[in-house]
């Protein structure tokens, strides 16, 4: 006869804070995040934030173990599909590419007759659930407040105690780590990549061919007519000889340290209007050695780009970063800022 596992904690998540509770013990366990760790559902310091939460499950002396988190709906987006049918993907898109931030995450729930999309951005998803397992825990599920009838930030004992209820048949449902391939949480760029597939198959197969018939037709001698040889004719001259400035020797920044790198916590803001630039220029900087990276919009639009750096990354690292940053913004500049909570805070403008 084998043991039942022991049911799971609970955590409710809401824009500012975390509320834990046990089966044992229903009481809600309180965590607020303030201002300079969660603003506007982003993540200002995911390291932070994990050591906030380690020290609050220290401190209240709560036994990492298996996790179920409960989504406040403060923090989703989320649409009805009313009807029995499942929607066509270019409907999910289409919602999905409404909510303001560059990189989401969406699952479609099946909800009465129809079906209710959720979107969340990934990585204040993302940054919550590192922060949970670097503290010890496992999370089994992640559940939609509507998928238990939770509506609103409050939570109660007798809340979590309905959630215990009906927690088997909603991870079953209505979790969004569920494995099921068509229902999984997916990602915007992968949506794309495997949308656009064939087309961006063919359209790499086309300028490789462009390539080479450039190359063959710039070094091949077909067609060229040979040179005539020139007679050399001797007449004096005078040659005045005037040495050549020496150039100036480059200053290349250092590489630093892959150990530095890591420890850098990067925020991306996209100010130029265009969508996607925070997301193509955190790739370059995570191929880079860069981890710590945050992304987001700002309704405000400017012109020049800028790495704002604490005095700890106005180093070399800060210089190597922007010399990253310039094959994509030839024009960014870097300035020390010693009020600076973040290392790198770079700010895309429309140059």
């Amino acid at each position: 006869m084998t043991n039942k596992a022991p049911p799971p904690l609970i955590s409710f998540v809401t824009r500012d804070g975390l509320s834990f509770s046990s089966e044992g013990s229903l009481t809600p366990l309180p965590l607020k995040l303030g201002h300079d760790l969660v603003s506007d559902l982003e993540i200002t310091n995911p390291g932070e934030l994990a050591a906030a939460i380690k020290k609050f499950i220290d401190t209240n002396k709560i036994k990492p173990g298996n996790l179920v988190l409960i989504l406040s709906d403060s923090i989703y987006f989320e649409h009805e599909y009313p009807k029995p049918e499942v929607p066509a993907n270019k409907d999910l898109e289409e919602f999905a590419d409404t909510v303001p931030f560059s990189a989401v995450s969406s699952k479609l729930i099946p909800s009465g007759n129809g079906y209710r999309q959720i979107v969340i951005n990934r990585d204040f998803y993302e940054a919550i659930l590192q922060s949970l397992e670097q503290s010890g825990f496992k999370v089994t599920g992640v559940i939609p407040a509507f998928v238990l009838g939770i509506s609103g930030s409050e939570i109660t004992a007798e809340t979590f105690r309905s959630v215990y209820r009906k927690l088997e048949q909603a991870l079953t449902f209505g979790s969004l780590l569920s494995s099921d391939k068509d229902n999984s949480f997916e990602k915007k760029e992968q949506v794309f990549l495997q949308k656009n597939k064939l087309p961006i198959v063919i359209l790499t197969f086309v300028c490789v061919i462009a390539a080479l018939a450039t190359a063959y037709f710039t070094l091949s001698p077909i067609g060229k007519k040979p040179r005539a040889k020139s007679v050399p004719v001797a007449v004096p001259r005078t040659i005045a000889v005037t040495p050549s400035p020496t150039p100036p020797p480059q200053v290349v920044p250092a590489t630093p340290s892959a150990q530095l790198l890591n420890s850098l916590t990067v925020r991306i803001v996209n100010a130029s209007g265009v969508s996607g630039r925070a997301a193509s220029l955190s790739a370059l900087l995570k191929a880079n050695g860069l981890k710590v990276i945050q992304t987001g919009n700002s309704s405000v639009k400017t012109l020049a780009t800028t790495i704002s750096a604490s005095p700890y990354a106005a180093t070399a690292a800060g210089e190597y970063v922007q010399q990253l940053i310039s094959q994509l913004y030839p024009g960014v500049t870097l300035t020390a800022d010693t009020q600076a909570k973040i290392d790198l805070l770079i700010t895309l403008g429309s140059d």
